[in-house]
């Protein structure tokens, strides 16, 4: 009779152990695993035990950060941080850049960004995963034709490449430069080729896309640059044939000129010779009658103009 009574009271024990959990812990049913309770604090902030037949706190208090009966949820990401959590986890003061939801639990998408995930990203370097979700700065800069922190600016006209550090080439108008390859859509000025428009047309070429030839200025050259038409790229070729024709030209005037000099010089210089001899010629015959006067035989002389 003892030994029976001793084993019905530890099966007892065993039982009633079974149905109720240790503190600390709760279960929904007798059936049920027991669970660590939730983050349950008192009036001074310190933790306390849950109900262990439910779970709740008592009276009904989580510590920060959490919330819900049991305080078992978590906050989001509440903007100015879990002291803005309210007891139903919504924020007081709504999301955390980058966060979305009615709890802010929701990150961005990938191409949005900022306040309530309102912000579209730019043209980063490595796509949408490379734009911060809080304020859009891309971490390994823009593609090609974009700069700024954002990636939201294009290349001013002139400007392409990675952060438009590049210089567009002579195309035909600025705006026809492709700010992410730098190639002139439009065709290039006068005097230069290629895809960007940076090479200058070689030895003998010249004018639009150099499919002018020399050959063709030979002759009206001089005609070309005198005239003033055309720009200083189309004159490039016509400048090549007619530099050699102008030095000639040049030193043919300057001989002339000099041979004028001197046939002018020569015939100045002898009328002055025979200005000089009939004048002393004058002055003689005039002494010759200063000393006649007075003669029986004088006659005053008659001077022929």
């Amino acid at each position: 009779m003892g030994l029976s009574y001793v084993i019905l009271a530890a099966a007892v024990f065993d039982y009633v152990a079974a149905q109720t959990c240790t503190t600390g812990k709760w279960k929904l049913s007798e059936n049920a695993e027991c669970q660590q309770c939730g983050r349950c604090v008192d009036s001074k902030g310190q933790q306390v035990a849950c109900d262990p037949n439910g779970g709740t706190c008592n009276p009904q208090k989580c510590a920060t950060g959490y919330y819900g009966d049991k305080c078992l949820d978590e906050c989001g990401e509440c903007l100015g941080g879990d002291r803005f959590c309210m007891s139903n986890g919504t924020c007081r003061l709504g999301c955390k850049q980058g966060y979305k939801g009615a709890y802010c639990n929701q990150q961005c998408l990938a191409g949005k960004f900022g306040e309530n995930c309102a912000e579209k990203c730019g043209e980063c370097q490595g796509g949408d995963s490379k734009c911060d979700k809080a304020v859009g700065a891309c971490s390994d800069g823009c593609v090609p034709g974009w700069s700024g922190l954002l990636c939201r600016l294009r290349c001013p006209d002139g400007r392409y490449g990675l952060n438009c550090n590049e210089k567009c080439g002579h195309c035909l108008f600025s705006h026809q430069c492709n700010k992410d390859t730098g190639t002139c859509t439009g065709g290039c000025k006068a005097g230069y080729q290629g895809p960007s428009c940076t090479m200058s047309c070689p030895r003998g070429m010249y004018g639009a896309n150099c499919a002018k030839s020399d050959k063709e200025a030979y002759g009206f050259g001089i005609g070309r640059l005198a005239m003033g038409s055309g720009s200083e790229e189309e004159h490039h070729g016509s400048m090549r044939i007619a530099t050699p024709a102008l030095i000639v030209a040049v030193a043919a005037l300057l001989v002339g000129l000099a041979a004028l000099g001197a046939v002018t010089y020569y015939r100045r210089h002898k009328k002055s010779a025979t200005s000089d001899t009939a004048k002393e010629k004058e002055e003689a015959d005039d002494v010759e009658t200063y000393e006649n006067v007075g003669s029986p035989v004088y006659k005053k002389p008659v001077r022929r103009h």
